[in-house]
């Protein structure tokens, strides 16, 4: 996931320091092409997964990952800087379903929470922090170059250990009829005093679902057919809520935290990074402790509350009300951490969860691509919306009412999924 983090923060040593004669409008037609990827990859990689397996799904991601980093580096034609970029975009975008979803089959259930929340976040956050943090005081056309030699060979190490450690995932192997394999699988997977045999035969009620009925026959259709509705609706509302809830805004306090002068730029884009390394690491000693939904709601909650405070000292400050700038700076980095222990984070480690085996990996790209086409209208429409006859700082309070009805979708139609095996978390959904 390093890999994803740094194929985007690629992009923004481009647009911000390398000089190759490209113009400000090829700059943001490159940011359109990485993020036009980031749409397609999850559907490209979902069903790769699905055809070749989880393993080679992964080892193909890192392969692109390679090659987009060596094809940024050359400088043959800016063309080749273009498909360099949307390879990066497919990549990062599979890498969103891909790697939560495999690590949810493998994982353990008293720990798949805190492994998702990881491997995943932490290693995004410290490739944020490394590059916006130390990279960026190098500065200059040779930090681009920095850094796709260090994301190149950190791809290499990655594909490497892909092919060798990386143990495909029993679900794949038992939906291929491939018993024994298998179960070769989950003990390669599991410790020697686990008791194998009592969770092979979970994961056979997750693939071949034993409904507990008089009339087996219907209702084992019924849930084998529509048992991918309820979490496909759920996931889908809870991924095109959370950055309509406030996450689209964050660019809005930090410009007007960065234009009130009282602090260098880079020092605002320092502390940011920072938060976001501290609630990266935080998340994952609370997620199997607490469950996702309390965090996630609290999340919400906190990060509204700031929001709503951040927005009368806005206020206050257009009607020549002098403020303190670093009440605007501590509310901004505390909902930060807000989101980066909740909001952010915990709709992926869902998405690790909550498909059936049937049609997980087409239901999780599908609601992974619906996410990064809003990332890539939300802000283009949250920028009319500022400057139109609306009013200025509209997004902010479309942040604030949006987060009522994620609320309660979490809070009234999400199962808490902590300790349960993805079977019992397929009945606990389907039970209503």
């Amino acid at each position: 996931m390093a890999l994803t983090a740094l194929s985007q923060l690629s992009m923004f040593e481009i647009l911000n320091h390398r000089d190759d004669n490209l113009t400000m409008q090829m700059k943001s037609w490159l940011l359109v092409i990485l993020i036009i990827g980031n749409i397609i990859g999850p559907v490209i990689f979902s069903l790769l997964a699905e055809i070749v397996g989880r393993k080679h799904a992964l080892t193909a991601l890192c392969i692109s990952f390679l090659l987009s980093f060596f094809m940024c580096e050359i400088r043959i034609h800016s063309a080749v800087l273009f498909i360099s970029k949307f390879i990066a975009g497919l990549s990062s975008g599979g890498a969103y379903v891909v790697v939560p979803i495999y690590i949810g089959e493998v994982a353990e259930k008293r720990s798949r929470g805190t492994l998702i929340a990881l491997i995943m976040y932490p290693s995004i956050a410290t490739a944020d922090f490394f590059v916006i943090g130390l990279l960026e005081r190098l500065g200059g056309h040779d930090l681009s170059s920095i850094l796709n030699y260090i994301s190149a060979s950190l791809a290499i190490m990655a594909t490497i250990l892909s092919v060798t450690l990386v143990e495909e995932s029993p679900f794949y192997y038992l939906k291929r009829g491939r018993e024994l394999a298998a179960k070769s699988s989950l003990v390669k997977l599991r410790s020697n005093d686990s008791n194998h045999q009592m969770e092979f035969n979970e994961i056979q009620n997750q693939v071949h679902p034993n409904m507990s009925h008089t009339d087996v026959g219907v209702k084992f259709r019924i849930f084998v057919k529509y048992s991918w509705l309820k979490p496909l609706l759920l996931m889908t509302g809870i991924l095109c809520l959370t950055p309509l809830s406030g996450i689209s805004s964050f660019s809005f306090f930090m410009s007007y935290v960065s234009q009130s002068g009282e602090w260098d730029e880079s020092l605002i884009q320092i502390l940011y990074s920072a938060v976001n390394l501290l609630g990266s690491f935080v998340l994952p000693f609370i997620i199997d402790k607490f469950g996702r939904k309390l965090p996630f709601l609290i999340s919400v909650i906190f990060m509204s509350i700031t929001f709503i405070f951040m927005y009368i000292l806005v206020l206050l400050e257009s009607y020549s009300i002098h403020i303190s700038p670093y009440f605007l700076l501590v509310s901004s980095l505390i909902s930060y951490l807000a989101v980066g222990i909740g909001v952010g984070p915990i709709p992926f480690v869902l998405l690790g969860e909550l498909f059936p085996l049937r049609n997980k990996m087409i239901c999780a790209g599908m609601s992974t691509a619906l996410y990064f086409t809003l990332a890539l209208l939300l802000p283009q429409v949250m920028l009319w919306i500022n400057y139109s006859r609306l009013g200025l700082y509209i997004n902010i309070m479309v942040s604030i009412v949006v987060a009522i009805p994620l609320v309660i979708l979490v809070k009234y139609f999400y199962p808490e999924t902590k300790g349960k095996s993805l079977n019992e978390i397929q009945v606990e959904i389907n039970k209503n």
